[in-house]
């Protein structure tokens, strides 16, 4: 994972996020497998904190996929509950061939635009 960017996208908790994946060391092959982002937060004052997946507040059910040799940029656009205040995110590649998955996180940032 070279880069994660957040863009707000909108009003009423609407935002982008943008995925930057690349393929280290050699380049000889294309990688492809599926990408699983988690929201971390909390909820309400003094409630547990809150994991949310990206596919349940991006309104589909569509998992983010993968496939390159050099690097690919994946974008989703999403939609925060009101009650849910976001700390981090948690991207997690799952490669279809063999290979041991990869995971990230990242502080909760939004960019300016």
């Amino acid at each position: 994972v070279q880069a994660l960017q957040l863009f707000r996208n909108g009003g009423d908790g609407r935002y982008q996020l943008k995925l930057v994946l690349i393929q280290a060391g050699e380049q000889d092959k294309r990688v492809k497998g599926a990408v699983e982002v988690v929201l971390l937060g909390a909820g309400e004052a003094g409630a547990e904190p809150r994991r949310l997946d990206l596919t349940e507040v991006a309104g589909d059910d569509e998992q983010m996929r993968y496939s390159f040799r050099y690097f690919q940029i994946l974008e989703r656009d999403f939609t925060l509950p009101g009650d849910f205040r976001p700390a981090e995110i948690e991207v997690n590649l799952k490669p279809s061939s063999k290979g041991d998955a990869i995971v990230a996180a990242f502080p909760w940032r939004v960019a300016e635009s």
